[in-house]
């Protein structure tokens, strides 16, 4: 049985639309880039730390059509080997 506190703090969050955390976490800022990318139309992009969801979604040519170029930064070199594998 829930705590009279714990019980608030649901109803508070259900009334609030409060959501729980992501089961994918890193993949959250997508829509973000999906509504930069038709607003903007960018044709060269800088990308600072290269990432399973962001990365993809830049080299996605039905998201990011006007896209020419993309120059990924990325200080982690295990990362960086992971990525280019």
């Amino acid at each position: 049985m829930l705590s009279l506190e714990a019980f608030a703090k649901y109803v508070y969050c259900r009334t609030l639309g409060i959501v729980g955390p992501s089961e994918q976490p890193y993949a959250t800022h997508i829509p973000v880039l999906v509504g930069v990318a038709a607003a903007c139309l960018p044709d060269r992009l800088v990308e600072f730390g290269s990432g399973d969801f962001s990365t993809l979604t830049f080299l996605d040519e039905t998201v990011f059509p006007s896209l020419l170029s993309i120059e990924s930064y990325e200080n982690n070199p295990q990362w960086m080997q992971q990525r280019r594998s």
